[in-house]
Protein backbone atom coordinates (compact mmCIF):
# COMPACT_ATOMS: atom_id res chain seq x y z
CA UNK A 1 0.00 0.00 0.00
CA UNK A 2 0.93 3.96 -0.46
CA UNK A 3 0.83 4.68 3.32
CA UNK A 4 3.96 1.63 3.61
CA UNK A 5 6.44 3.56 1.28
CA UNK A 6 7.05 6.21 3.95
CA UNK A 7 10.67 5.15 6.03
CA UNK A 8 9.57 5.51 9.75
CA UNK A 9 5.94 3.79 8.92
CA UNK A 10 7.36 1.30 6.94
CA UNK A 11 10.03 -0.10 9.94
CA UNK A 12 6.85 0.04 12.72
CA UNK A 13 5.12 -1.93 9.72
CA UNK A 14 8.19 -4.65 9.48
CA UNK A 15 8.46 -4.62 13.46
CA UNK A 16 4.95 -5.27 14.28
CA UNK A 17 4.76 -8.31 11.74
CA UNK A 18 7.68 -9.37 13.37
CA UNK A 19 6.76 -9.35 16.89
CA UNK A 20 3.11 -11.06 15.86
CA UNK A 21 4.67 -13.87 14.47
CA UNK A 22 7.02 -14.17 17.27
CA UNK A 23 3.73 -14.04 19.59
CA UNK A 24 1.79 -16.50 17.65
CA UNK A 25 4.63 -19.13 17.85
CA UNK A 26 5.26 -18.72 20.99
CA UNK A 27 1.75 -19.59 22.10
CA UNK A 28 2.19 -21.97 19.68
CA UNK A 29 5.21 -23.93 21.38
CA UNK A 30 4.08 -22.85 25.28
CA UNK A 31 6.98 -23.47 26.55
CA UNK A 32 7.79 -22.89 30.14
CA UNK A 33 10.37 -23.62 32.11
CA UNK A 34 10.88 -27.36 33.00
CA UNK A 35 11.03 -28.37 36.46
CA UNK A 36 14.15 -30.11 36.71
CA UNK A 37 16.51 -31.95 33.53
CA UNK A 38 16.43 -35.12 32.36
CA UNK A 39 19.16 -35.25 29.40
CA UNK A 40 17.37 -37.96 27.71
CA UNK A 41 14.33 -35.95 27.60
CA UNK A 42 15.51 -32.75 26.86
CA UNK A 43 17.75 -34.47 23.83
CA UNK A 44 14.16 -35.88 22.21
CA UNK A 45 12.80 -32.46 22.82
CA UNK A 46 15.72 -30.48 21.43
CA UNK A 47 14.94 -29.04 18.17
CA UNK A 48 17.57 -27.26 16.11
CA UNK A 49 16.64 -24.47 14.09
CA UNK A 50 19.37 -22.73 11.86
CA UNK A 51 19.16 -20.50 8.43
CA UNK A 52 21.61 -17.99 6.74
CA UNK A 53 21.40 -14.25 6.66
CA UNK A 54 23.42 -12.22 4.51
CA UNK A 55 25.54 -8.86 4.95
CA UNK A 56 28.22 -7.22 3.72
CA UNK A 57 31.11 -5.15 5.21
CA UNK A 58 32.40 -1.52 4.78
CA UNK A 59 34.42 -2.72 1.23
CA UNK A 60 30.54 -4.04 -0.19
CA UNK A 61 32.26 -7.69 0.12
CA UNK A 62 29.76 -9.95 1.16
CA UNK A 63 29.54 -12.10 4.08
CA UNK A 64 27.38 -14.55 5.59
CA UNK A 65 26.17 -15.96 8.82
CA UNK A 66 24.92 -19.52 10.06
CA UNK A 67 23.13 -19.07 12.67
CA UNK A 68 21.87 -22.26 14.60
CA UNK A 69 19.36 -21.92 17.64
CA UNK A 70 17.52 -24.34 19.93
CA UNK A 71 13.86 -24.43 19.66
CA UNK A 72 13.44 -25.93 23.28
CA UNK A 73 15.73 -23.51 25.26
CA UNK A 74 15.28 -20.56 22.66
CA UNK A 75 19.12 -20.45 22.87
CA UNK A 76 21.19 -19.20 20.34
CA UNK A 77 24.24 -21.99 20.70
CA UNK A 78 26.15 -20.42 17.27
CA UNK A 79 26.63 -18.05 14.56
CA UNK A 80 29.60 -18.89 12.18
CA UNK A 81 30.33 -15.85 10.55
CA UNK A 82 32.55 -16.35 6.89
CA UNK A 83 32.98 -15.21 3.26
CA UNK A 84 31.43 -18.04 1.79
CA UNK A 85 29.77 -21.05 3.82
CA UNK A 86 28.61 -24.14 1.98
CA UNK A 87 27.14 -27.52 3.07
CA UNK A 88 30.80 -28.54 4.73
CA UNK A 89 30.63 -25.83 6.97
CA UNK A 90 27.06 -27.18 8.15
CA UNK A 91 28.51 -29.84 8.83
CA UNK A 92 31.72 -28.68 10.46
CA UNK A 93 29.14 -26.43 13.08
CA UNK A 94 26.84 -28.64 13.84
CA UNK A 95 29.82 -31.23 14.37
CA UNK A 96 30.78 -28.66 17.11
CA UNK A 97 27.66 -28.71 18.94
CA UNK A 98 26.68 -32.65 18.81
CA UNK A 99 29.66 -32.93 20.75
CA UNK A 100 27.92 -31.07 24.24
CA UNK A 101 24.72 -31.11 23.03
CA UNK A 102 22.58 -33.65 20.76
CA UNK A 103 19.29 -32.90 18.92
CA UNK A 104 16.08 -35.04 18.08
CA UNK A 105 15.60 -32.94 15.01
CA UNK A 106 16.81 -29.98 13.01
CA UNK A 107 14.75 -27.86 10.84
CA UNK A 108 15.73 -26.13 7.81
CA UNK A 109 14.56 -24.67 4.63
CA UNK A 110 14.89 -26.30 1.22
CA UNK A 111 18.89 -24.15 0.67
CA UNK A 112 21.25 -26.52 -1.37
CA UNK A 113 23.72 -26.27 1.98
CA UNK A 114 20.87 -27.73 4.03
CA UNK A 115 19.91 -30.77 1.63
CA UNK A 116 22.98 -31.48 0.58
CA UNK A 117 23.22 -35.21 0.84
CA UNK A 118 26.45 -35.25 2.67
CA UNK A 119 24.61 -33.14 5.60
CA UNK A 120 21.63 -35.81 5.10
CA UNK A 121 24.08 -38.35 5.72
CA UNK A 122 25.96 -36.92 8.67
CA UNK A 123 22.56 -35.93 10.49
CA UNK A 124 21.27 -39.72 9.91
CA UNK A 125 24.79 -41.09 11.17
CA UNK A 126 23.91 -39.68 14.61
CA UNK A 127 21.05 -40.45 14.95
CA UNK A 128 18.57 -37.24 14.05
CA UNK A 129 16.42 -36.39 11.60
CA UNK A 130 15.78 -33.55 9.47
CA UNK A 131 12.50 -31.75 9.06
CA UNK A 132 12.35 -29.43 6.50
CA UNK A 133 10.43 -27.01 5.58
CA UNK A 134 7.79 -26.67 2.57
CA UNK A 135 9.19 -24.78 -0.17
CA UNK A 136 7.89 -21.02 -0.08
CA UNK A 137 6.70 -21.72 3.59
CA UNK A 138 8.82 -19.50 5.86
CA UNK A 139 6.13 -19.33 8.12
CA UNK A 140 6.92 -23.22 9.41
CA UNK A 141 10.43 -21.84 10.59
CA UNK A 142 8.72 -19.27 12.55
CA UNK A 143 11.21 -18.93 15.43
CA UNK A 144 14.20 -18.80 13.34
CA UNK A 145 12.84 -16.37 10.73
CA UNK A 146 12.33 -14.32 14.19
CA UNK A 147 15.60 -14.42 15.56
CA UNK A 148 17.19 -13.57 11.88
CA UNK A 149 14.83 -10.36 12.45
CA UNK A 150 16.02 -9.73 16.32
CA UNK A 151 19.20 -10.08 14.62
CA UNK A 152 19.57 -7.49 11.59
CA UNK A 153 17.19 -5.11 13.86
CA UNK A 154 19.28 -4.64 17.02
CA UNK A 155 22.88 -5.37 15.32
CA UNK A 156 23.53 -5.37 11.57
CA UNK A 157 21.15 -2.91 10.60
CA UNK A 158 23.04 -0.38 13.49
CA UNK A 159 26.39 -2.12 12.59
CA UNK A 160 29.12 -0.83 10.36
CA UNK A 161 31.58 -3.95 9.96
CA UNK A 162 35.14 -2.83 8.49
CA UNK A 163 36.61 -6.36 8.83
CA UNK A 164 35.24 -9.81 8.64
CA UNK A 165 37.14 -10.24 11.97
CA UNK A 166 35.26 -7.33 13.52
CA UNK A 167 32.34 -8.71 12.30
CA UNK A 168 32.96 -12.07 14.06
CA UNK A 169 33.77 -10.59 17.38
CA UNK A 170 30.79 -8.06 17.41
CA UNK A 171 28.26 -10.31 16.31
CA UNK A 172 29.90 -13.02 19.21
CA UNK A 173 29.58 -10.78 21.74
CA UNK A 174 26.16 -9.66 20.53
CA UNK A 175 25.35 -13.78 20.59
CA UNK A 176 26.07 -14.14 24.35
CA UNK A 177 24.42 -10.98 25.52
CA UNK A 178 21.14 -12.45 23.64
CA UNK A 179 21.63 -15.57 25.36
CA UNK A 180 22.72 -14.12 28.77
CA UNK A 181 21.10 -10.77 29.36
CA UNK A 182 18.40 -9.89 26.93
CA UNK A 183 14.90 -10.77 28.14
CA UNK A 184 12.39 -14.02 26.46
CA UNK A 185 9.44 -13.06 26.03
CA UNK A 186 8.88 -17.22 25.79
CA UNK A 187 10.74 -17.56 29.29
CA UNK A 188 8.62 -14.41 31.63
CA UNK A 189 11.22 -11.69 30.01
CA UNK A 190 14.49 -14.13 31.54
CA UNK A 191 17.40 -14.83 29.69
CA UNK A 192 17.39 -18.34 28.28
CA UNK A 193 20.72 -19.00 29.51
CA UNK A 194 21.78 -17.10 32.38
CA UNK A 195 25.64 -16.37 33.44
CA UNK A 196 26.33 -18.36 36.54
CA UNK A 197 29.10 -16.51 38.72
CA UNK A 198 31.41 -19.18 40.49
CA UNK A 199 32.57 -17.35 43.87
CA UNK A 200 36.17 -17.00 44.28
CA UNK A 201 38.19 -19.84 46.21
CA UNK A 202 37.86 -19.63 50.17
CA UNK A 203 34.37 -18.09 50.21
CA UNK A 204 32.67 -21.36 50.95
CA UNK A 205 29.33 -20.11 52.24
CA UNK A 206 28.02 -18.09 49.27
CA UNK A 207 28.74 -21.74 47.17
CA UNK A 208 25.03 -22.13 48.08
CA UNK A 209 23.43 -18.79 47.10
CA UNK A 210 24.94 -19.57 43.05
CA UNK A 211 21.88 -19.56 40.72
CA UNK A 212 21.63 -22.52 38.66
CA UNK A 213 22.01 -22.27 34.76
CA UNK A 214 17.98 -23.05 33.23
CA UNK A 215 17.66 -26.72 32.24
CA UNK A 216 18.82 -26.54 28.56
CA UNK A 217 20.94 -23.24 28.90
CA UNK A 218 24.58 -23.17 28.99
CA UNK A 219 25.93 -20.53 31.72
CA UNK A 220 28.94 -18.72 31.27
CA UNK A 221 31.57 -19.50 34.24
CA UNK A 222 33.29 -16.23 35.12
Amino acid sequence: PEWLKEPVLETLYIRFHTDLIDFLYINSLNINYPKSCNPETEASQSRLVYDFVHERTYDGRASKTLNVNDEYSRECLMIRVKRKLNSFDVIDVLTDLFILRAAGFIRSDNGPEFVAEAVRDWISAVGSKTAYIEPGSRWEDGYCESFNARLRDELLNDEIFYSLKEAQIVIEEWRKHYNTVRPHSAFRYRPPAPETIVPKTGDRQSTNNVSEPLCGGWSAIE
